[in-house]
């Protein structure tokens, strides 16, 4: 009830100020006109009647203007709607252009519009992500091009680094694994040490891995929150448990939270790994 009186009284409202509208349109129409017939010499009053008398009355020029400002009849805008069709059915190569036209117009803005809001507007799912920084090497020789950095300058650079608090690495890799059930390849990712430590990401089991992990054979790896509940049960005993990957032995330090995705661009991470130092 309340709601129904509160709609009149909006409804009135607005009706009242179009009205006002109305109004003050057309006495901006009619003394625009009278001051042309005074310009031409006639008096003030007989200007004003002469005014109104071309306009056809006062009320008859409110009507034409509430008909201005409403919308078209239901059948015009069918009538409307039916001559296009019949003028793009007539010109079909037209239509399919204007078509494709639009399809990429929109997929374009689309994907664009996706990139905008994962890396402008919406923040990256870590811990400070925006003291999070992400670059990659360039050979310069000839034109500029993305290269692998190999390991050993890596570590190099992370020893003399002086600017970032820390420096990590990531390699996108595939591996096998070879457990009683039937064997699966998974997409994951060889990482340095503190890569959790960095994203400010607890592992829901267990840990992350440890900076004497990344010694020669030392095969340590952390799970994704999917593939410990798909592969292996959801086993809550899953910690200091051997696994096999890549026909090689590794020890299970942790399990990833669930929706946690790392790098946030690739397929879904199934697991991770350290690299290990070569000296």
């Amino acid at each position: 009830m309340l709601r129904a009186w509160l709609s009149r009284i909006a409804g009135t409202l607005r009706r009242r100020r179009l009205e006002e509208e109305f109004d003050e349109e057309v006495r901006d129409h009619l003394e625009m006109l009278a001051e042309r017939f005074v310009v031409r010499g006639m008096d003030p009053v007989e200007a004003r009647y002469a005014a109104r008398r071309q306009f056809g009355g006062v009320t008859q020029m409110k009507e034409e203007l509430r008909e201005r400002r409403a919308l078209p009849p239901i059948d015009v805008v069918m009538q409307d709607v039916g001559h296009a069709i019949r003028g793009l059915w007539r010109e079909k190569g037209l239509a399919a252009s204007a078509a494709l036209t639009l399809a990429l117009g929109i997929g374009a803005s689309t994907a664009v519009f996706a990139v905008l809001d994962t890396v402008v507007l919406r923040p990256l799912p870590f811990a400070q992500a925006d003291r999070l920084m992400s670059f990659r090497s360039i050979d310069r020789r000839g034109t500029p091009h993305p290269t692998i950095l190999s390991y050993p300058n890596f570590f190099d650079y992370r020893a003399q680094n002086h600017v970032f608090e820390r420096l990590v690495c990531f390699r996108d890799a595939h591996f096998t694994l070879t457990d009683s059930a039937p064997a699966i390849r998974v997409p994951g990712e060889i990482v340095s040490w503190d890569l959790f430590q960095l994203l400010g990401v607890q592992p829901e089991l267990g840990r992350g891995f440890l900076r004497e992990e990344e010694k020669p054979g030392v095969r340590v790896v952390v799970l994704s929150h999917g593939l410990w509940q798909n592969r292996f049960g959801g086993d809550r005993g899953i910690i200091g448990r051997q696994v096999h990957i890549n026909g090689k032995t590794f020890t299970v330090a942790g399990v990833a939270p669930l929706g946690f995705q790392f790098p946030l661009d690739l397929e879904p991470v199934q697991l991770w790994t350290t690299q290990t130092t070569r000296h």
